[in-house]
C-alpha cells in the first residue's frame, strides 16, 4: 500500500468518524435535544462498521472505538441534562481512549498495534498477515507498548484540562478555545507517532535484513 493510500485511508476514516458524527451532532442540536441529536450522530460510526464487516468480515478497531466514545457521552447526557457535561462529551471519549490504551497494555495487547494495522495496510487480507508476523520482534512490540502507553497518558490528561475548562469558563469561552486543546495534546502526540513510526519503519528493515543473512 503506498503512502498516498495510508494517508487517504486515515482521511476518510477520521471523516467517517469524528468529522461527520461530531458535524451532524451539532448541526441537528439547535432543533432537537442534545441527547437525541447525539443518538443520531453515533449511527455514522455504527452503519461503517456494519459495512466493513459485511463487505470484509471482519470489525473495525477505530470505528468502533469512535462508536464506544458517543455511546459512552449519551449514557453520560442521560444521567444528567448539565449543558456543561455535554460540552465536555469529548473527555468522555478521550478517557474512553486513555483507559483503553492502558487495558490493551495490561492483558498484552496494545490498543494502537490494531489501529496501526489499520492504517498502515488497509484490508488487504495478505498485508495484514505480513503485519502481524511482526509481532515476533521484541523491537516491534516495545515500540507497540510505548505508543499505545503515551497515547494512553495523553488522552487522561487531555480530558482532565478539557473538562477544567469547561467547568472554569462560560460555554463561549470554552468553544473559542476547545480546537486549540485538541490541537495541542493530540496534534502533538500525532507529530510524535508519525517520528516514532518512521523510525520504527527504519529500524525493523535493519533488523529483518540482519536475520535474512544469519
Amino acid at each position: 500500500m503506498s503512502k498516498q493510500e495510508i494517508i487517504r485511508g486515515i482521511l476518510i476514516t477520521l471523516f467517517f468518524n469524528f468529522v461527520v458524527p461530531l458535524g451532524v451532532y451539532e448541526l441537528l442540536q439547535d432543533h432537537m435535544s442534545g441527547v437525541t441529536a447525539l443518538a443520531i450522530a453515533t449511527t455514522i460510526p455504527l452503519v461503517e462498521n456494519i459495512w466493513l464487516f459485511v463487505r470484509h468480515r471482519q470489525v473495525d478497531a477505530f470505528g468502533s472505538f469512535m462508536l464506544f466514545g458517543f455511546l459512552v457521552a449519551i449514557g453520560a447526557a442521560l444521567i444528567s441534562g448539565d449543558e456543561k457535561l455535554l460540552l465536555a462529551r469529548e473527555s468522555f471519549v478521550s478517557v474512553a481512549l486513555g483507559l483503553l490504551c492502558l487495558g490493551s497494555i495490561v492483558i498484552g495487547r496494545p490498543l494502537i498495534f490494531a489501529f496501526s494495522k489499520r492504517f498502515a495496510v488497509g484490508n488487504d487480507p495478505v498485508a495484514r498477515r505480513d503485519y502481524d508476523r511482526n509481532w515476533q520482534y521484541a523491537y516491534f512490540r516495545k515500540t507497540m507498548y510505548r505508543m499505545t502507553l503515551v497515547w494512553g497518558i495523553v488522552c487522561l490528561v487531555e480530558a482532565v484540562v478539557r473538562t477544567s475548562f469547561v467547568y472554569a469558563m462560560s460555554v463561549e469561552g470554552f468553544l473559542a478555545v476547545s480546537p486549540f486543546i485538541t490541537a495541542i495534546f493530540f496534534g502533538g502526540a500525532a507529530v510524535w507517532n508519525v517520528a516514532a513510526a518512521r523510525r520504527m519503519r527504519s529500524e525493523m528493515g535493519k533488523i529483518k535484513a540482519r536475520r535474512q543473512l544469519v
